[in-house]
């Protein structure tokens, strides 16, 4: 009766090894979750540079055609009425924000159009221009 009941336990596993095996699982988890919840935001700004990128290369075939001198608008409302009148911006890459005078694009991105240099800068969404 002993080497039966020695058999009975010896199959599965103590609390012990069952608490290690949660342990290790935890820390691995710990580590890779992070990398993750990144994600999101640089997939975001990933877009929008992307969109900035459809805008500028718009504009630039804008002036193509109607000359480098010719203005867009006086502020990024007029750059997009522009473009859309011309029929260079067929998709809808950008919103209107009600909360800024500007346009959005992804991940709260606003544009915002400096004619006096001819340049649309982007800001993020806490305000901050970004870099490119």
């Amino acid at each position: 009766m002993n080497g039966l009941s020695f058999r009975s336990r010896s199959s599965g596993f103590t609390l012990i090894e069952i608490l290690i095996v949660v342990v290790v699982l935890g820390i691995l988890a710990a580590l890779t979750v992070p990398q993750f919840s990144n994600a999101t935001s640089q997939a975001e700004d990933a877009a929008a540079h992307s969109q900035l990128n459809v805008l500028r290369g718009q504009m630039a075939l804008y002036w193509v055609y109607e000359g480098p001198d010719t203005s867009l608008g006086e502020d990024i409302s007029g750059v997009i009425e522009s473009l859309e009148s011309y029929g260079l911006l067929c998709s809808s890459i950008v919103d209107t924000n009600p909360e800024v005078s500007g346009f959005q694009i992804s991940g709260d991105h606003t544009l915002t159009w400096d004619e006096s240099i001819g340049v649309v800068r982007v800001f993020d969404s806490d305000g901050f221009p970004c870099d490119w």
